[in-house]
């Protein structure tokens, strides 16, 4: 909503009234404020994820393969349905992988220079099949059609369904 009000207030029209220095000020203190929103959001989704997890008995693991990647996620899927929209759609698919890469090295890296932290084999031997899996999906659909109709897509969001429930059944079997 923030990012529409912006665009819709915007008309590229720059008033003359505001010098240079005004209008990079606002910019900045936009920023700052953008940026302690998110801090703040950030550790909203955070602490409510490990007091659910909590609640419900369930593992810190599975709170961030569910609730910490849901949240994480939401952004995304706004940026690619927009992105799809405008037809960008190199948008999208560039948009999921680097965000997997930059999670997997960035993220990781960063938090393990902060606190070592164990990585369990079973967590990795649940998880790394769903990831081939997709990839491979990926892979036939690149070789088939190099597009992404309706029904890969429905066949991604039926995988994603599985995924889940296999994983919930796994963490309370």
């Amino acid at each position: 909503m923030f990012i529409y009000y912006f665009i819709r207030k915007g008309n590229g029209n720059v008033s003359s009234k505001n010098t240079a220095f005004e209008r990079l000020s606002k910019t900045a203190t936009l920023m700052l404020l953008g940026g302690c929103a998110l801090i703040l959001g950030t550790f909203i989704l955070v602490y409510s994820a490990i007091i659910m997890a909590e609640i419900f008995g369930l593992s810190h693991f599975y709170a961030g393969f569910t609730i910490m990647a849901l949240g994480c996620v939401v952004p995304e899927i706004a940026v690619s349905v927009a992105a799809a929209i405008h037809g960008e759609h190199e948008i999208s698919i560039s948009n999921v992988l680097g965000d997997n890469i930059i999670t997997m090295t960035l993220v990781l890296g960063t938090v393990g220079l902060i606190r070592s932290f164990r990585v369990m084999l079973y967590d990795i031997l649940l998880t790394v099949p769903s990831m081939i899996l997709v990839t491979f999906v990926l892979y036939v659909i690149s070789v088939r059609s190099n597009k992404i109709t309706r029904t890969w897509s429905l066949l991604m969001l039926i995988i994603a369904a599985g995924i889940f429930v296999i994983e919930t059944f796994n963490r309370f079997a």
